[in-house]
């Protein structure tokens, strides 16, 4: 499978591959996965292995169409391992990955706000 952005051939995939690009700071990164994780991702699992807490946070953005704030700059960059069904909802989420980074949780104008 080719994987396009702007147009641009970025990378060809083959099986156990997964390309992760970021418009934010124009990176591409492919990197090996299980493919039991891509048939946990379609049943609605989301797992993530050594991922940094950030790229989690926008996937979960994308994921429930919610708004989310890191004030936190210490763990943006941290690697995070977990996994969760998709049906405990955003709030439940992100407490789990509060959790695991000793970090709090509050709500504010529409905005879930990690500090």
């Amino acid at each position: 499978m080719r994987i396009r952005y702007n147009n641009l051939v970025l990378s060809t995939l083959v099986k156990g591959q997964q390309v992760k690009v970021n418009s934010r700071l124009n990176s591409i990164e492919q990197k090996k996965i299980a493919p039991a994780e891509v048939a946990a991702w379609q049943q609605g699992n989301m797992s993530y292995d050594d991922e940094a807490f950030e790229d989690i946070v926008s996937d979960l953005e994308r994921l429930y169409n919610v708004k989310i704030r890191i004030d936190n700059d210490a763990v943006r960059t941290l690697k995070v391992t977990t996994s969760f069904r998709r049906e405990i909802g955003i709030e439940q989420a992100l407490q789990v990955l509060c959790k695991l980074t000793d970090t709090m949780l509050r709500q504010s104008e529409g905005w879930y706000i990690i500090q």
